[in-house]
């Protein structure tokens, strides 16, 4: 039986991965190994990993609400819905990692299970082969961007929107491929907002670079999201594309 895939399976997923990590760290270094947070200057790691946290609250905002919309009974999952705010409270990121384990007990992830079971399928899992390939086409579009003389402008929306897909990358652990579908949307508003000023350079290497590595992030996400609305979004990026191209 094919596992299925929704905020409360991604929550899941983490503090699983969260409850079997024991140590006396800070938990901002306990996140940030959890997270893969490799960022060396402290002040910007504590931040990536504070909005790694939240991003997992989120999660469960959305699994509490879709819980409500399909009428499902309160009381099977408030406690432990209650336990889990605690352990991703910012109160507890400057504590030991040992006070947010406290919050991650078995009747949670029980009850997550059930969650994930009872909440609708939302997406199947992108394969590490299709990351690693998305990966491939920002380092190409990195190393060809060092190595071509372009608009400024130009410049900096393809530094954006490498950042935007790297991040996508990078939370796609904890959101799903609903991190492509945001990083799309910001992408998508930027090109229109400057196409006046990149269409001298639409028949340069580093657009045509852009628009395979948008092909290939629309394809990916494309099949994963079961949502029609949310994969229209890599269609639109992709048509956009096509059309200045």
């Amino acid at each position: 039986m094919t596992e299925k895939i929704n905020s409360a399976a991604r929550i899941l997923n983490i503090l699983q991965r969260a409850s079997a990590y024991q140590g006396n760290n800070q938990a901002f270094d306990a996140w940030a190994k959890l997270f893969n947070i490799k960022e060396q200057d402290s002040i910007k790691r504590n931040f990536m990993v504070s909005q790694s946290v939240y991003l997992v609250y989120n999660e469960l905002e959305l699994a509490s609400s879709g819980l409500h919309a399909i009428n499902f009974s309160k009381t099977a999952y408030e406690s432990a819905f209650a336990k889990i705010q605690a352990a991703l409270s910012p109160t507890y990121l400057s504590s030991s990692w040992s006070s947010v384990l406290n919050f991650i007990t078995p009747d949670v992830l029980t009850a997550l299970s059930f969650c994930k079971e009872i909440l609708p399928d939302e997406e199947s899992e992108i394969s590490k082969d299709d990351l690693s390939e998305i990966q491939k086409c920002v380092e190409d579009l990195k190393s060809s961007l060092s190595q071509t003389k372009i608009p400024d402008r130009l410049r900096t929306l393809i530094v954006n929107h490498i950042r935007l897909i790297e991040e996508a990358i990078s939370e796609y652990s904890i959101v799903g491929a609903k991190a492509f579908r945001q990083a799309g949307r910001s992408a998508l508003g930027e090109m229109i907002e400057v196409k006046d000023e990149i269409l001298p350079a639409k028949d340069s290497e580093i657009l045509k670079k852009l628009d395979a590595t948008w092909k290939k992030v629309n394809s990916v996400a494309d099949i994963a999201i079961k949502v029609e609305k949310v994969a229209k979004i890599g269609s639109n990026i992709f048509n956009f594309l096509e059309n200045l191209l």
